[in-house]
């Protein structure tokens, strides 16, 4: 057996969750991968000397965490793993790190240039004003996930294109470095079919399903920071929000 698969019987760390991370590790790190099939209970039980109950719980808490999925009759599965994004504003690079993914970018382009018509408007910018116009392609555990456009005003972060974004956060770049407090977003999502550019990319078949959306970030003084256009795929993409009642009677 692989001993970095075993559970350490004698750690306080409940064994269930032993179990839980271990199998969380194998499938960011391509061991297990989508829609494949995980090793039974029985056979977790007898490898690793626990249990039965104990791999079901720590199988329980993969499926409520999204990682995998049950198929009555046929057994556990992984699952394509997803972006799900919250109401609390963070970028790509801390969301997919909150679930355990690997995260990298591919840089298509990044240069200085005059504010194009529909981001002076979302800016709030003159038409003679610079942005920073940085297209990525964003990547986890080496899927094509997004396809992400952002300008941002050059007035905010001179010098910005000292920096390497295929391997940087740009939110945490502008947070720590240019100390632009970063509060509030307004965020639009439309559905739509891939163009032909975004089957290749995404290595979707068509008809396929993406989702559009367009985002503006604003400082804490109510100053827009940031306006971004992204491409996400429509089965790794979920917004996920909090509703509650304002007269709660």
């Amino acid at each position: 057996m692989d001993t970095n698969y075993s559970v350490d019987q004698k750690s306080s760390e409940p064994l269930y969750l032993q179990l839980k991370n271990k199998l969380i590790e194998r499938i960011i790190s391509g061991v297990y991968k989508p829609e494949e099939k995980l090793p039974s209970e029985r056979v977790l039980s007898e490898e690793l000397h626990i249990s039965r109950m104990t791999v079901r719980e720590a199988l329980k808490v993969l499926i409520n965490d999204g990682y995998i999925y049950t198929q009555v009759g046929k057994g556990t599965f992984v699952k394509n793993i997803q972006y799900k994004q919250d109401t609390v504003l963070t970028g790509f690079t801390e969301q997919m790190h909150k679930i355990g993914s690997e995260v990298s970018s591919v840089v298509l382009e990044f240069n200085l240039e005059k504010v194009h018509s529909s981001a002076m408007t979302k800016l709030e910018l003159s038409p003679n004003d610079q942005v920073y116009k940085l297209k990525r392609i964003r990547n986890a555990n080496n899927k094509v996930f997004a396809i992400e456009t952002a300008y941002i005003p050059s007035n905010f972060c001179p010098g910005l294109e000292k920096y390497d974004f295929s391997k940087e956060s740009l939110y945490a770049t502008l947070r720590n470095d240019y100390g632009l407090k970063l509060v509030r977003a307004e965020q639009t999502v439309v559905a739509s079919l891939a163009d032909a550019d975004e089957y290749r990319l995404f290595d979707i078949q068509p008809p396929g399903a993406v989702l559009r959306i367009k985002r503006i970030t604003k400082t804490n003084l109510q100053e827009p920071a940031e306006y971004v256009e992204s491409v996400y795929r429509g089965d790794s993409y979920i917004l996920q929000t909090q509703l509650s009642c304002e007269n709660d009677h």
